[in-house]
């Protein structure tokens, strides 16, 4: 958190202006990305989430798949909740011959903090598209580790907590069936990490028009 606090400080004094070449808000304004878009990418990017620091870049409209989803939450639950990773968890999974080699360490990471398991069949699936559904257990895997998974769907609770937390207002039939988007997961991420929460279905329909866009890849 200490980390954290020092971002909050920046975003405090004007980091979101442009300055060193990082992106700056009249830019990002006339791009069509709000304001506090534009500080949750400066957050993320400072906090190790994305190694991008332009909207271009940072591929917005995108949505992440499991091994991109596995930096973005493993390095916000180490570094800004301040969690311990179970070194002695088994991480191995079938199929890690198919997760990009740079990613390769936060998925391992990602699954000893308790936030991924593998399939029945032993494999990670890295390229597999991330639902909101599943954002939402990551989150609260990260704040309050497992929840009773013995329902119907099996990610219920975890909703059901969320939902208590402010984090999403959205129904279980809406969370089913969205991606989880790039722009939407690192706007949740902020939010969480300063205990706002909130839901971003708005930002979603205002900015995305209903369109998912391209994928892209975090290095």
């Amino acid at each position: 958190m200490v980390k954290f606090k020092k971002v909050l400080a920046g975003l405090a004094a004007g980091a979101v202006v442009a300055t060193q070449g990082l992106f700056g808000v009249a830019q990002a304004a006339e791009a069509g990305y709000p304001q506090e878009f534009q500080e949750a990418l400066q957050w993320g990017y400072e906090n190790g989430l994305t190694s991008y620091n332009t909207f271009d870049e940072f591929m917005p409209y995108g949505v992440l798949n499991r091994e991109q989803a596995a930096k973005f939450f493993g390095v916000w639950a180490e570094d800004v909740l301040g969690k311990t990773p179970d070194t002695t968890r088994n991480c191995e999974f079938n199929d890690a011959d198919q997760i990009t080699p740079v990613l390769r360490p936060y998925v391992v990471k990602a699954c000893q903090l308790g936030l991924f398991n593998g399939d029945a069949d032993g494999n990670f699936n890295p390229h597999q598209q991330l639902s909101k559904a599943v954002a939402l257990v990551l989150i609260v895997r990260a704040l309050e580790g497992q929840k009773d998974e013995n329902a119907t769907p099996w990610w219920r609770n975890y909703y059901e907590r969320a939902a208590e937390l402010g984090i999403t207002n959205d129904s279980m039939d809406q969370v089913a069936q969205k991606p989880a988007y790039r722009i939407e997961t690192m706007v949740m991420l902020y939010r969480a990490a300063q205990d706002q929460g909130g839901d971003l279905a708005d930002l979603i329909d205002d900015i995305l028009g209903g369109d998912e866009g391209e994928e892209g890849t975090d290095e």
